[in-house]
């Protein structure tokens, strides 16, 4: 048995792309996804095995051996990704799914059945490897950035110049502290509102209350609006650990 076996499902979702229909299998050893009949991914006990169906391709297999295995959805697309730990703090996407076109009520039922496989994706993978923990995607084709949720910090994921993989690149936590990993190990700062989160060109810039920078952030590989839109999604997070008022004197 290796890590192509496959299991009888016990459940099925399907789901219209813009690629073709994409088809989930639930069971108890193993989840399949399939994506018009051209690729299937399965994810059993100790593999991921990802194999091209109309193409001459080799199949490829990854071991999990507790390397992490994260499904994302994308802002604004709202594409869906499966995610890698390809070695610590390093992360590679292996499989997704394009939303179909909104072009009339068919396309905007596909959607809801896209986000309904999605959700329940993540809720079988997270089972299924004892981890649950959500992530965000930006960007198009090679160049994304996957943000990692675990509900008090978010860990963001950039390919660097030169480099192939996504790595671990910030941290933003609740209580506004920025930690910046370095040569020399993690640098760390704390904010003292949302609003020291700012755009700046290519950079999301992190600053104390005098406008001088505790930490950026590049982003050459994304569009402005996603650059806002994580920035936003950032000072939220930081927001929410600040009190609503200044304490009485």
């Amino acid at each position: 048995m290796g890590p192509y076996r496959e299991a009888s499902a016990a459940e099925v979702l399907e789901a219209p792309t813009r690629d073709g229909p994409a088809r989930l299998e639930v069971g108890p050893r193993a989840i399949s996804l399939e994506l018009a009949g051209q690729t299937r991914l399965t994810v059993t006990d100790g593999y991921i095995a990802l194999q091209p169906l109309a193409r001459r391709r080799r199949p490829r297999s990854y071991a999990l051996d507790g390397r992490r295995l994260l499904v994302a959805r994308a802002d604004p697309t709202e594409e869906v990704g499966l995610w890698y730990e390809v070695k610590p703090e390093i992360m590679r996407r292996i499989f997704g799914l394009r939303p179909p076109e909104l072009l009339d009520r068919r396309a905007w039922e596909a959607w809801q059945a896209l986000d309904r496989l999605y959700q329940r994706l993540r809720e079988a993978l997270a089972a299924h490897r004892g981890r649950a923990g959500g992530a965000i995607e930006y960007g198009r084709g090679a160049d994304r950035v996957l943000v990692t949720d675990d509900g008090e910090r978010y860990v963001i994921y950039v390919r660097r110049l030169f480099r192939e993989r996504p790595r671990r690149a910030l941290e933003v936590y609740a209580d506004g502290t920025v930690v910046t990993p370095g040569g020399g190990g993690d640098a760390r700062t704390r904010l003292s509102s949302r609003f020291a989160i700012t755009v700046s060109g290519d950079t999301i810039r992190f600053a104390d209350p005098h406008g001088q920078d505790l930490a950026r952030l590049w982003l050459p590989w994304i569009t402005e609006e996603e650059r806002y839109a994580l920035a936003r999604r950032l000072g939220e997070r930081v927001d929410r650990s600040q009190p609503d008022s200044a304490p009485a004197h």
